[in-house]
């Protein structure tokens, strides 16, 4: 099984997938920045990061 990693926004609640959790965290701190003006620390993105397990279906 292949796991996928998703963020979701607590401002306004946008969602995003990576495959693996350090682009997760990279999309996490370019969204903050680029839609909120906001600085995410890595530890702080890696927070928002919940990890999935996806079926091979």
């Amino acid at each position: 099984m292949a796991e996928k990693f998703s963020v979701k926004c607590p401002v306004c609640n946008g969602t995003f997938s990576a495959s693996s959790e350090q682009d997760a965290i990279r999309m996490a701190q370019e969204h903050a920045s680029e839609k909120h003006d906001m600085s995410l620390t890595e530890q702080d993105a890696r927070d928002l990061v919940t990890r999935e397990q996806q079926s091979g279906h």
